[in-house]
């Protein structure tokens, strides 16, 4: 009889080609921003309450037929409104971000949510966070600073910092819902600035290249060492 472990990796391919699939949709997503003629206020009016829409019904869809959606919110809990809360300040800072800097500087700096994630969880919630993790967020705040460090004293700041609050936004969401995968994440920020370069000619500066390319670099082999060596669970 198959074991739960077997069962769990079998469905992992799909699992894989859902997320890598949704990934290569969403990465199209900068270049629709920032393609938009209207401004960051006006794309969060219509986008708000078609994604609200959107989330209601699956969520009752999934969790709400049985009880009913208003008793399938309510056990939610805070839990899951702190969750919502911080997954609207997320998708605002998200639209500020790509409507004032490059789409690649903000999809670079969002693929630091899960180390803000792992941060958060040793300080917050006293998890255990392995030296390697530590190496990783040094390397991934390097990064960032090196990406920060072409922004100073030019418009594009804001919209970094902007992008910045959106992966803190992530990382506490995650914390909630106290999962944290970033493979998703590096392929939308693979793609995101290609699509930005071929339909916007928005080129990436220097120092967003390198910055992104130690931060891609260290969650990238951060990722293929956990998949080889999981970690073991925390009693």
């Amino acid at each position: 009889m198959a074991g739960p472990l077997q069962g769990r990796r079998s469905a992992e391919p799909k699992g894989l080609l859902i997320v890598g699939t949704g990934a290569v949709v969403l990465s199209f997503e900068g270049v629709l921003v920032q393609a938009l003629d209207a401004s960051q206020w006006t794309i969060l009016f219509v986008r708000g309450p078609l994604m609200a829409a959107g989330f209601l019904l699956i969520f009752w869809a999934g969790w709400g037929r049985a009880g009913g959606l208003v008793s399938g919110l309510r056990a939610a809990g805070g839990w899951g409104l702190a969750a919502g809360v911080l997954f609207a300040a997320d998708n605002v800072l998200f639209i500020v971000a790509l409507r004032t800097t490059s789409v690649a500087n903000t999809l670079v700096i969002l693929t630091t949510a899960p180390v803000w994630a792992a941060l958060g969880g040793r300080l917050l919630l006293g998890e255990r966070v392995g030296a390697r993790t530590w190496a990783v967020a040094a390397t991934v705040l390097a990064g960032v600073a090196i990406i920060f460090s072409g922004s100073l004293g030019r418009g594009p700041l804001p919209g970094d910092l902007a992008a910045l609050g959106a992966a803190i936004s992530i990382a506490g969401t995650l914390l909630i819902i106290r999962r944290a995968r970033t493979v998703v994440m590096l392929l939308e920020t693979a793609l995101g600035p290609l699509w930005a370069w071929v339909f916007l000619a928005q080129v990436p500066g220097a120092r967003t290249l390198a910055g992104g390319a130690i931060i891609v670099a260290a969650l990238a082999t951060q990722s293929f060492l956990s998949i080889r060596r999981p970690a073991l669970p925390v009693p």
